[in-house]
């Protein structure tokens, strides 16, 4: 039983991997995925997609685990997408912490605007 499972999600991440244009082999067996710091966001969205509720927290917690000024407003804008409340109230506290170099990034500026579905620059005003 544990092994089907491991060759579905072991399959389901592969084909993800070639669709988002990765050039890697992640492989997910008894809670270990190799490179997930640098694929936390794309394993992310798969985890959420086909409803990995290991994967995806693990992956929410590699990305709370690597905030960064450049990349907080894309994680804020992942957690709100896949509704993830904790990685998104981690997240809206780090970039309150960090407010005048997160708000200077190209990415703040994407998700600041008034037409992006989101729109944080009201809420952080």
């Amino acid at each position: 039983m544990v092994c089907e499972k491991v060759k579905r999600i072991t399959s389901i991440l592969q084909i993800f991997a070639k669709k988002s244009w990765k050039k890697c082999y992640v492989t997910f067996t008894l809670g270990k995925v190799e490179n997930l710091d640098e694929l936390a966001d794309d394993l992310f969205e798969a985890a959420d997609k086909y409803d990995l509720a290991e994967l995806k927290t693990m992956c929410e917690n590699a990305l709370c685990n690597n905030l960064s000024v450049d990349g907080a407003a894309k994680t804020l804008a992942l957690a709100d997408l896949h509704h993830a409340n904790e990685l998104k109230s981690i997240t809206m506290d780090y970039i309150i912490t960090n407010a005048g170099e997160v708000m200077l990034t190209e990415g703040w500026k994407t998700v600041a605007r008034p037409s992006h579905r989101m729109s944080y620059s009201r809420k952080f005003a």
